[in-house]
């Protein structure tokens, strides 16, 4: 009778659905019609209201659109669909795995403070993209392995005067 109850759980373990380990993708947009700083704003504002949506860095003078999104919950097409509603025109140009793993930065209380670690990431050579959620203080960062290491990232960010980590993927 033993045997057949710890079967009987091993089976019921099994067949139990687990939780799906969310996939972060980055989507990157050209986005036609942006004609004043308020312009990004409203288009940040409505994709971080979507369902799987963890940020979204607009820029003006890039006319781009970059959303870091869970690829389990959200898709491109439906990203560049909210896009479009507000007037503007989105064309989707990549769409790849979030940079993984995120290094995790203390002190993203303000505007000011995001804006000093992207420059301070951004001035580093081999460094292609750089998106901060203050929410979870997580910065993602692309850049060239073969140029520049996430402890080069770690270093910068502190020498900048901000306690910062590597993240577990």
């Amino acid at each position: 009778m033993g045997v057949r109850m710890l079967l009987l759980v091993t089976l019921l373990a099994l067949a139990t659905p687990q939780p799906a380990r969310a996939d972060l993708a980055l989507a990157v947009f050209s986005v036609k019609g942006m004609v004043c700083p308020a312009c990004p704003l409203s288009i940040a504002t409505a994709l971080e209201k979507l369902p799987g949506v963890k940020r979204a860095d607009v820029r003006l003078e890039a006319k781009a659109a970059k959303v870091l999104y869970d690829d389990a919950r959200q898709t491109p097409e439906r990203l560049a669909a909210a896009i479009d509603r507000l007037g503007f025109q989105a064309s989707l140009l990549s769409v790849t795995a979030a940079p993984r793993p995120p290094l995790y930065v203390e002190g993203l209380a303000d505007r000011q403070a995001i804006q000093k670690v992207e420059r301070v990431l951004m001035a580093i050579e081999g460094v292609r993209g750089v998106m901060v959620d203050p929410r979870d203080g997580e910065v993602f960062v692309e850049y060239e392995g073969w140029v520049v290491s996430p402890r080069d990232l770690i270093a910068a960010l502190e020498a900048a005067g901000f306690r910062a980590r590597l993240g577990s993927p």
